[in-house]
């Protein structure tokens, strides 16, 4: 399994949380993200993200930097309050490499639950997370990497 972790770009005030689209800086970010993970991530299958506006919006953006060979699929799993037991669950069966577009809290909660298997919060807004099984020859360990960025931490 490889994940990417993408909390939603900054959205704006003053809607429904549903209809609460990204502000200019959230698209500013989201693109100066979209252009750092195409330098530095590997190529991405498949882009999740939940059914509100602002993660769609993020992950559309981030999909034209990306080109997941599989496009990108809302998921009714990754709203702000899912379980992250599940997901993670879910992902240990995945062997694809997905980015996961989502909200706070959840995101922190499966961040931390990945990484050391407790859904504790962290403050990560960005987390790759690579695994693969130990004792094969030729393989690297385990991958935790996170990458700090400015997004805007409401969910």
């Amino acid at each position: 399994m490889h994940v990417i972790l993408v909390r939603h770009g900054k959205a704006q005030n003053g809607q429904t949380d549903s209809e609460r689209s990204l502000s200019q800086d959230g698209y500013r970010t989201v693109e100066n993200l979209g252009m750092r993970l195409k330098k530095e991530a590997e190529q991405i299958s498949q882009i999740w993200h939940s059914h509100l506006l602002r993660a769609k919006q993020t992950a559309e953006i981030l999909c034209r930097y990306l080109l997941p060979e599989e496009g990108l699929k809302a998921e009714s799993f990754l709203t702000p309050h899912s379980d992250p037991l599940t997901v993670r669950s879910m992902l240990e069966s995945e062997a694809r490499s997905l980015l996961i577009v989502s909200h706070l809290p959840f995101l922190e909660y499966l961040a931390n639950l990945l990484v050391t298997g407790q859904p504790e919060s962290r403050e990560e807004h960005v987390l790759e997370y690579d695994c693969r099984p130990a004792g094969r020859s030729g393989e690297a360990p385990e991958k935790h990497t996170s990458l700090e960025t400015d997004l805007d931490t409401e969910s």
